[in-house]
């Protein structure tokens, strides 16, 4: 291999590691929470986009360096460039750790520095020292987990001007109540995407519980079990997005067409799926679980910024 294929392969890896697809996807439900707040794209707006990305990337730079030993493991991780020795364990960490100053060091730049980089440095907690760790010691590890996707847009509302204190005070629960009703979603939203994902390698999953005791949700619970508690929280997400126009007075028809149809749409394939498909294709609900909120997001972003 010349030394230039070699080179654009070690760089490929090196963003390989940092998950670059999911700190995109958690970039945007910053963004929404910013806009949230200030309905403008603005300087502090871009910045926190910037901010946003590379702090996702750092810490998915760094929980792949902490799971390198448990990928192993597992046949649906063992090729990732840690596991193979592909790449420089020490380089990751190095990368980790500079995307991380770099996104925090940005976010002294928005309206709220102070609470905002709190935000930024308790959202790294809970995903790499508190998550990261449990998640093959316990199936419990699915809370702080969800807790990790409700942090970004209030990250975001932070950075745009929000006072997080003010947040906090429960007598402004209703004012707040924009913010809190994102958060609630992504959070719903979080847990039947993890589901699918050992759903789809429950094969694998079931064979390293078996295996090295390697904690997860198909060793707690069996796979039709599993299932009908997707589901419920499947259906609570649809039934949130369906009362997105309630919570957002202020939306346009279109955005309020697309949002709810979005809602009915997932709530009528995922019961079909559950009572009428004997052979489920988790890799598509997968995906389309995904597409769903991203889609959610997208049309609320260009609504806002159209205000």
């Amino acid at each position: 291999m010349s030394k230039f294929k070699y080179l654009f392969y070690a760089i490929l890896n090196y963003i390989q590691v940092s998950k670059i697809v999911i700190a995109l996807g958690i970039t945007l439900s910053t963004l929404l929470g910013y806009l949230l707040f200030s309905p403008y794209a603005d300087k502090i707006f871009w910045i926190t986009a910037t901010a946003s990305f590379l702090l996702s990337s750092g810490a998915g730079a760094l929980n792949n360096y902490q799971d390198r030993n448990v990928d192993k493991l597992l046949k649906r991780t063992s090729k990732r460039p840690l596991p193979l020795g592909s790449i420089s364990e020490k380089l990751v960490l190095i990368q980790a750790s500079i995307l991380i100053l770099s996104a925090l060091t940005a976010f002294v730049f928005t309206h709220n520095p102070i609470s905002t980089i709190f935000l930024a440095l308790f959202g790294i907690l809970f995903y790499n020292a508190i998550y990261t760790p449990l998640k093959s010691r316990t199936s419990l590890a699915i809370l702080p987990g969800s807790v990790c996707g409700m942090i970004p847009p209030l990250m975001g509302w932070s950075a745009a001007g929000g006072e997080l204190l003010f947040f906090l005070d429960v007598n402004n629960l209703m004012i707040n109540r924009d913010i809190i009703f994102i958060m609630a979603i992504l959070g719903i939203w979080q847990i039947p995407h993890f589901w699918l994902i050992l759903l789809n390698y429950a094969d694998d999953y079931e064979d390293s519980y078996a295996k090295y005791r390697l904690a997860s949700m198909v060793g707690l619970f069996s796979r039709s079990q599993l299932k009908r508690i997707m589901l419920i929280w499947i259906l609570l997400y649809s039934v949130m997005l369906i009362m997105t126009p309630i919570f957002y007075f202020g939306l346009s028809w279109i955005t309020k067409f697309a949002v709810t149809s979005n809602g009915v749409c997932i709530f009528i394939f995922f019961v079909k799926s559950h009572f009428y498909t004997i052979k489920r294709d988790y890799r598509f609900e997968f995906s389309l679980l995904n597409s769903s909120m991203v889609l959610f997001i997208l049309a609320m972003i260009l609504d806002l910024l159209r205000l």
